[in-house]
């Protein structure tokens, strides 16, 4: 719709490039977000690491000072308790120890405390017979405990060990003969820089192994779960996609449609909006199977892609369409803008080897001169679409004369859509009478809805919207279905009757029409004259091209057709001549008016005389009086209907009247019923 200035609304939205761009951004993040924790822990192993090895370092410590003070140390000192040595003989034991190679490599310093906390050998001579208080080392080791630490000398009182740097400080105890015995303590300094070269050896490499490692684990948990992250989003893309669009067609879903004209109605932007439904998908449907059902929504919702690329297209759901046109708002672009959509629809394509067309019912709204709010649009559009179908072409724009609905006819029009499947509907029947003889030749069939809440509810309450919206289409049927199964029960009991039943202007137009009137008939073996379909003066002028067709057809299957309402609206002389009908009924204005209006009953002689001429049986409807009755039989009328000869009632009632009449009157088939042959 180039002419119309809308502006674009994609139908889909392109995913690819910012699922991948979000994907880098959260790699990233996830990676700079992964740092703090990996350096902790990279932190605390080393921390455990130094830890341990330490630990390690101080209990080898402990051990060699015990090798020397058990191998080296001690059996170079004299038997017995220390504090008898000669100081003399207690350093030429440590000397004699320290020059051993195995010793002089392992030690910085070397002292021999005895219990009292003299130094009694040292290979520092400065240290010789001093005495230091006995501190918890030497204490532990007094009491046969070792104890190791890592000391920093530069703080020593030994003016000469502050040199030594930092060293292993080890305490064990000194053993006499007797092995249980505790004569002294050794106190032991032990290089602590090669132990620490190695420690910090060690240290690099699981930094290493630590870096390699983490890193690893880093970028594979980071590219593991930027892939996941990225497939849930694709994922989480792709059920808001369904959500959004039918899965058969790729259209957008109701909800999305009505989320999109919701913000169009919120920026108070003009639009119009369409609803379409396909008028022949149903016949596709059961003739060629749901595949090929399935294959012509699929056409037809490429087909207003394509016819409208720059709006937003939605299937609501079974073959009915919605558009939103943004831009549009004069009455005439919309009305090119349907004309263009319809002709576009109407394109043959084939199925299932095929030629099938997706011929549909356009109707249109504009927003905001018609209708203002997201319901208020729907309810207008469909009321025009409905509008539709009873025009040859096929399309209609809201223009006020079609009534939007208020809230009391919603809930009613929601109860009625249940109405049908929850068996709320009954028929009840009208006894038509020979004007001669007075007994039943046929019912009339006339709906009546058993509301749970307001009770039983004549036709007026319901059917005029139930032709507003379409179900008058799925009630019509079931009225010719129980009508039908009616009629052969009491066919079957011997009762020689016909039944008529009311179609509308939308009956009419709809193509399943024929094929359900003979299904009813077929499945409940009811010869086809027996039914007569009633349709008024109205129903044929909306449409008289498609109304002589579709009567065509009801005739040759060999119903008969009956024109209700005579004289009400304007038949021409021509079309009542050309049309393939068995009888006609005067309106029931004309019966009421007979007696006060010399012109009304004029008017019913003359349709009386009319209709003989045309070979037409004449019907008249509405008799209340004997009067009536009377001055319709000298016409020469020749069925009566009215409250006169009884009241619509349940069909058992009706029935009690036809075998009261059986008895009364032995009848012969009647043949009145024939329709009609040719044009």
């Amino acid at each position: 719709m180039g002419g119309t200035g809308a502006e674009v609304l994609s139908v889909s939205p392109r995913r690819g490039d910012g699922v991948q761009g979000r994907s880098w951004t959260w790699f990233i993040a996830f990676q700079a977000a992964a740092l703090v924790p990996v350096l902790l822990v990279g932190w605390t192993l080393l921390q455990q690491y130094e830890q341990q090895r330490t630990s390690e370092t101080l209990r080898d410590a402990r051990t060699k000072a015990l090798d020397i003070a058990d191998l080296a140390v001690g059996p170079a000192l004299p038997p017995g308790d220390l504090t008898g040595v000669s100081p003399e003989v207690a350093q030429r034991a440590v000397e004699q120890v320290v020059s051993r190679p195995a010793v002089r490599d392992q030690v910085l310093r070397i002292k021999v405390w005895d219990r009292r906390g003299r130094v009694v050998a040292s290979d520092s001579p400065e240290l010789l017979g001093v005495t230091f208080p006995v501190e918890s080392e030497v204490a532990r080791a007094l009491g046969g405990g070792s104890h190791s630490e890592i000391t920093r000398l530069a703080r020593a009182e030994n003016v000469e060990e502050r040199g030594l740097g930092r060293a292993i400080e080890a305490y064990v105890p000194l053993h006499g003969p007797d092995p249980d015995v505790v004569v002294g303590v050794l106190e032991v300094y032990m290089p602590y820089e090669p132990l620490a070269s190695e420690l910090r050896r060690g240290e690099r490499t699981l930094v290493v192994h630590l870096a390699v490692g983490l890193t690893a684990v880093v970028l594979s948990l980071g590219v593991l779960t930027t892939l996941i992250t990225a497939r849930l989003r694709r994922r989480s893309a792709r059920v808001q996609h369904l959500a959004d669009h039918d899965g058969l067609t790729g259209l957008l879903s109701r909800s999305a449609f009505e989320q999109r004209l919701g913000e169009l109605v919120s920026a108070g932007r003009p639009a119009a909006v369409v609803l379409g439904d396909l008028d022949d998908f149903k016949r596709v449907n059961d003739a060629l199977g749901h595949a090929a059902g399935d294959a012509l929504l699929q056409h037809a919702g490429r087909v207003l892609l394509a016819a409208a690329p720059s709006g937003a297209v939605a299937r609501l759901g079974g073959d009915e369409f919605a558009m939103l046109l943004p831009g549009v708002e004069a009455s005439l672009d919309t009305e090119n803008a349907l004309t263009q959509l319809h002709g576009a629809l109407s394109q043959e394509v084939v199925i299932s080897g095929v030629p099938v067309s997706a011929v549909a019912s356009l109707g249109a709204v504009l927003f905001p001169s018609q209708a203002r709010s997201v319901l208020g649009l729907l309810q207008c559009a469909d009321t025009a679409m409905y509008a539709a179908k009873a025009r040859t072409s096929g399309t209609a724009l809201y223009d006020g004369s079609h009534e939007p609905f208020d809230a009391t006819q919603l809930q009613l029009l929601a109860d009625l859509r249940r109405a049908v499947s929850a068996d709320q509907l009954v028929l009840h029947y009208q006894a038509q009478v020979d004007a001669y003889d007075g007994h039943v030749v046929g019912v009339e069939a006339l709906i009546r809805w058993q509301h749970p809440e307001q009770g039983l509810l004549a036709p007026d309450a319901f059917v005029p919207l139930a032709e507003r919206t379409g179900l008058i289409l799925p009630i019509t049927r079931w009225v010719i279905d129980s009508a039908a199964a009616q009629l052969s029960e009491w066919l079957r009991a011997g009762l020689d009757v016909a039944c008529s039943v009311n179609i509308s202007a939308r009956d009419l137009a709809d193509p399943g029409l024929l094929d359900a009137a003979l299904g009813a008939a077929h499945l409940h073996q009811v010869p086809a004259h027996r039914l007569c379909l009633e349709l008024t003066e109205t129903a044929i002028l909306d449409d008289p091209v498609r109304a002589r067709e579709a009567l065509g057809a009801l005739s040759e299957a060999g119903f008969v057709l009956s024109l209700d309402d005579f004289g009400q609206g304007y038949t021409s002389l021509s079309q009542l001549r050309d049309l393939p009908l068995a009888e006609v009924k005067l309106d029931r204005s004309f019966v009421t008016g007979m007696a006060v209006h010399p012109a009304d009953r004029a008017i019913a002689d003359t349709v009386a005389h009319l209709a003989h001429s045309l070979d037409l049986r004449v019907v008249a409807e509405g008799v209340e009086t004997a009067a009536q009755s009377a001055a319709l039989t000298a016409l020469r009328y020749d069925t009566l209907q009215g409250w006169h000869h009884g009241r619509p009632g349940p069909a058992d009632l009706v029935e009690h009247r036809l075998r009261a009449d059986a008895r009364r009157l032995p009848v012969e088939p009647s043949v009145a019923l024939a329709p009609r042959t040719g044009f």
